[in-house]
């Protein structure tokens, strides 16, 4: 950002994104939109400074003391006696046109302001010396970009070697902001996102994934949007875009400074002038249907469950559930009803179907409460079904995902020695290793449980670090147990889960036969452990891995690689809860589906943090902590187990 001629460039190009970015999303469901972020916030360490040899006004310069605090400051010295003064900016936060779009990002104004000021000094009781800077700034209308001029003015009176001087603002040298640009990657099946961009002056890109929501086609939910901060981290905010044509903008505050974030969409595939990030019709090619809730604009909600299982079924919302053949195009579909046989329909003739084994045709009225209404033209009479509107279904043995994208991996029953071999390296005497068989499979949490999701079901902000795909941290044991009774009470109410089964964390055992995966070593990446692998304290490597980054905060979740059975984080970021009660050493022997203690006064934790040592993130280290106990470094699993 240039304080002289051009000061600051609000809108830069698209940045071009390589391949690798990519990765979070399936590449056929994948579409792009351009994004900027701007703020009220630059410093410009010197504006301009001017030295005079043989006068004796040494030297003057102008600071910027960053637009945040709003004040400029004059420094000089004069005969090596320094003085200084300040002067207040404009006001940045004028909004002429009440649109709740401060003036400096509202394309559709001009922007323009003055500052000025004057100081008067006395010179040893001798004379005076006085300063005056003026300033102006504008913008025109329709453009990004903020011309800045400064010039100051130094007038000696009655001074030895008086001495008038004129001085005219410079390039600086040393210019921060935090306005930044480029590109927003989403995926409508999946509703989830990835930001890359470029702070203004630097030549890095940053990427950054979490989930959005589209309640409706006037507006976007971005979950966790990150912002850059002044002190080189970043805020992460819900941030909800309201949609102008193919644009999305919203202003917030938050950290003492204004961002404002845009977002344009040029993705319309149906030419209805909502763009794909926000249209509530899905949009299919003619092989498939995408994943989850999705909706065709003639045929209305469907929900298409995800592989392995036989995707030619799909659950209407109205109709409930159908089945269409494989080889079936879209615009044309004939599907087996389970209350009416074979159907067929089309975009041409919906809502009318033909009733193959009654060779009549039905005109589908829709729902009248709990009954889907047909009007059926031989008996010319009315008919109805009942059929329950809900979700889908969890079936036994597959994964499945629920909430903001909390994907659950289903684990076999099966038996692994749990604790550590004597040789193990930084054992500790609570680790006695002994057979565990688990008679059950149960399904686990894909990931540590997201600040986003615990969001979704408390409707509260726990963390310290903030992020909608950030872990969810300083929840204690209650608190975790609060939140699994909150969840099966909706799950239950929406008949949504398998009988006998409730959501809960993962017993001990559970959690360590997830964590190893069916390896034997100290870790699921082996008898080593480098904070390149996971999130901890990288200067205390495990067993001579390498040493690495200490990253200082959380990372969000499967930032790093998963283990063999697909599980990201067991190592690192956050310890992870369990349900277990902690009683010192295993009582050993052979046993099944071990349960811990009866009683006790503190909880098992598992898995490290990012504030632990190498050692603490084995696969057989034990730690615990009050059931009360509240902390940045520990956070949860969710578990789906038989009761």
């Amino acid at each position: 950002m240039h304080t002289t001629r051009r000061i600051c460039s609000l809108a830069l190009h698209i940045l071009f994104l390589s391949a690798t970015n990519t990765l979070l999303f399936a590449s056929d469901n994948l579409s792009q939109a351009s994004i900027e972020i701007i703020t009220d916030w630059v410093d410009v360490e010197e504006i301009f400074r001017e030295t005079n040899s043989g006068s004796t006004i040494d030297w003057v310069n102008v600071m910027d003391n960053g637009r945040a605090s709003g004040t400029v400051k004059i420094n000089a010295s004069v005969d090596s006696t320094s003085i200084s003064q300040t002067f207040n900016y404009p006001n940045l936060t004028k909004d002429t046109n009440s649109d709740g779009i401060y003036d400096i990002f509202d394309l559709g104004l001009l922007w323009n302001e003055t500052l000025t000021g004057t100081q008067i000094e006395a010179y040893f009781g001798v004379g005076t010396v006085q300063f005056s800077l003026s300033g102006n700034y504008v913008r025109q209308q329709g453009t990004r970009n903020v011309v800045m001029n400064y010039s100051a003015t130094v007038t000696a009176t009655d001074v030895p070697g008086t001495y008038v001087g004129q001085w005219f603002p410079i390039d600086p040298t040393n210019v921060r902001t935090l306005e930044s640009n480029g590109s927003i990657f989403y995926n409508r099946a999946s509703n989830t996102y990835e930001t890359v961009l470029r702070i203004l002056g630097s030549n890095q890109d940053i990427s950054y994934a979490s989930s959005f929501k589209t309640d409706e086609t006037d507006s976007v939910t971005l979950q966790g949007l990150q912002l850059p901060n002044p002190a080189g981290g970043y805020y992460f905010e819900d941030v909800t875009l309201v949609r102008s044509e193919n644009e999305y903008s919203k202003q917030i505050t938050t950290g003492g400074i204004t961002y404002f974030v845009r977002i344009v969409d040029s993705n319309d595939e149906d030419s209805n002038g909502i763009p794909r990030l926000s249209d509530t019709i899905a949009f299919f090619d003619t092989s498939r249907v995408l994943g989850d809730w999705s909706h065709i604009d003639w045929f209305g909600p469907i929900y298409t469950p995800p592989q392995p299982i036989d995707t030619s079924w799909l659950y209407h919302a109205e109709m409930g559930w159908l089945y269409v053949p494989p080889d079936q195009e879209l615009g044309s579909l004939w599907m087996w009803d389970q209350d009416f046989g074979w159907l067929w329909t089309s975009d041409e003739t919906y809502p009318f179907y033909y009733r193959n084994n009654t060779n009549s045709w039905l005109y589908f009225w829709g729902v009248q409460g709990d009954q889907r209404a047909f009007f059926d033209f031989n008996s010319q009479i009315w008919i109805s079904h009942p059929d329950q509107i809900s979700g889908p279904s969890i079936i036994l043995g597959e994964n499945f995902t629920m909430l903001d994208n909390l994907e659950m991996i289903w684990v076999e029953p099966g038996t692994f020695m749990m604790g550590s071999p004597a040789s193990e390296p930084n054992r500790r005497s609570d680790e006695t290793q002994h057979e565990v068989t688990l008679t059950k499979g149960f399904w686990l949490g894909k990931y540590e449980v997201t600040q986003a999701q615990w969001g979704e079901v408390m409707g509260t902000s726990p963390s310290d670090f903030t992020g909608g795909n950030l872990p969810v941290e300083g929840v204690s044991w209650n608190d975790v147990m609060s939140f699994c009774t909150k969840l099966n009470e909706l799950e239950s109410a929406a008949e949504r889960l398998p009988t006998g089964y409730i959501y809960s964390l993962p017993t001990e055992a559970q959690w360590e036969y997830a964590c190893r995966a069916g390896t034997t070593t100290s870790t699921a990446y082996g008898n080593s452990l480098s904070s390149t692998q996971a999130n901890f304290i990288g200067s205390y490597p495990y067993n001579g891995g390498a040493s690495g980054p200490f990253l200082s905060k959380t990372t969000n979740v499967g930032s790093y690689a998963a283990n063999a059975w697909g599980f990201y984080d067991m190592h690192g970021n956050v310890w992870e809860w369990c349900h277990d009660w902690y009683g010192g050493d295993y009582t050993g022997g052979s046993v099944s589906d071990p349960g811990g203690p009866s009683s006790g006064s503190r909880r098992v934790v598992r898995g490290g943090g990012w504030f632990s040592g190498g050692g603490s993130c084995r696969s057989a280290f034990r730690y615990r902590r009050a059931p009360g106990y509240r902390d940045f470094n520990l956070g949860f699993r969710l578990s789906l187990r038989s009761e």
